[in-house]
């Protein structure tokens, strides 16, 4: 690198320019653009409505989906054993014999 540069040397040159009523023409170009808007055609106005559709039905579907399984997956409250002993208290004797001679050999009630 030139160990000798001199910013000083360089100048205030503009390596751009443009036409001398651009500035003018161009505030002139936004006004006209901004005030001139055109209305949606009724073609415009039924793809709209289509895209908008799909996309309330999409989000009202997720919304249902997250609450779904939400739903399925929501921790239950731990049973307590007197709930247990009242309700098999509740059944007929006949009842108690079939769900004792049902259970009785279940690997997970009698560990």
């Amino acid at each position: 690198m030139n160990r000798d540069f001199d910013f000083n040397r360089v100048g205030k040159r503009m390596p751009y320019t443009v036409p001398e009523d651009f500035f003018a023409k161009l505030e002139d170009d936004v006004c006209r653009k901004v005030t001139s808007r055109r209305r949606m055609s009724v073609k415009d106005r039924r793809s709209f409505m289509r895209v908008a559709v799909a996309t309330l039905a999409t989000a009202a579907a997720a919304v249902m989906l997250f609450f779904v399984i939400y739903g399925t997956f929501k921790a239950t409250a731990p049973v307590e054993y007197a709930d247990v002993e009242q309700a098999f208290g509740n059944l007929t004797a006949e009842d108690q014999m079939y769900m004792l001679s049902v259970y009785q050999d279940d690997i997970f009630i009698n560990e």
